[in-house]
């Protein structure tokens, strides 16, 4: 008996696959996006603590402190403010791609009626990474009322964000939610409390420590900014389970996702 030689074979590759550059899975892809950020504010603390300690925990009350502020660590000495820019300026394109997703995202899970609302939080996920890169390239020392403002519209920006997001998922959806979705709904529900918490704690420890100038109280205000920037890279991470399975598929002439 003869085999089809036809059907023993698969071909490598279809007419389709010969336009693909690469395919990368949606997970791998926001967990690199994430990690570069979040491995680069690791360094900044380390070194800060390990080269630069006595200057990255002084402040003008002259009072002890064992941790460095957010600016301190990322902003003020070398080689961490070039970790920091390098890192937030290479995770910048792949976060508008990511809001880009989410559009279509909210567009397909939403009601219609809420579309512009959707819309407008993918505004502000936009204006909070531009906010964030300009709070991070223009530091408080070298330009402190560009990098207030940006620091001021990157925190209005992210916690409207995140909890537009988290209304708009429980309560406006078309369809009822997958059990990964109400999964990823709960995380980011979580990480909100937990930054918005940690942001209000920072703001007490923050005042306390200029009014009182108690040691290690601006230490604490560090530990809490610490947390609350945590919280958001974690928020921002859940979209590998809003887009689990998806694939990013890169060709000569376009960017599709499965």
């Amino acid at each position: 008996m003869e085999l089809n030689r036809n059907k023993m074979y698969l071909p490598l590759y279809t007419d389709q696959d010969k336009h693909v550059f690469t395919r990368i899975s949606f997970t791998k892809f926001a967990v690199t996006t994430v990690c570069l950020p979040l491995l680069a504010f690791t360094m900044c603390v380390v070194l800060s603590i390990t080269k630069d300690f006595e200057s990255s925990t002084s402040t003008h009350c002259r009072v002890f402190n064992f941790l460095p502020s957010v600016s301190a660590a990322i902003g003020s000495y070398y080689p961490q403010n070039f970790f920091w820019k390098f890192a937030i300026a290479l995770h910048a394109l792949p976060r508008y791609f990511t809001t880009s997703m989410y559009y279509t995202y909210y567009v397909s899970r939403l009601k219609r009626e809420v579309h512009l609302l959707a819309v407008f939080a993918c505004i502000l996920n936009a204006i909070e990474v531009t906010s964030l890169i300009g709070l991070s390239f223009w530091d408080s020392t070298d330009n402190y009322p560009v990098h207030k403002t940006c620091f001021i519209t990157f925190v209005g920006a992210s916690e409207l964000y995140m909890l537009l997001s988290c209304i708009l998922l429980k309560k406006h959806k078309r369809t009822s939610p997958t059990e990964l979705e109400r999964f990823s709904l709960k995380l980011k529900w979580s990480l909100l409390t937990i930054n918005v918490v940690c942001f209000v704690t920072a703001g007490y420890f923050f005042t306390r420590h200029n009014t009182y100038c108690e040691p290690m109280i601006y230490s604490l205000f560090a530990a809490s900014e610490y947390v609350v920037i945590l919280t958001n890279m974690g928020f921002h991470m859940t979209a590998c389970y809003d887009f689990m399975g998806r694939e990013i598929i890169l060709k000569y002439t376009s960017i599709t996702i499965t």
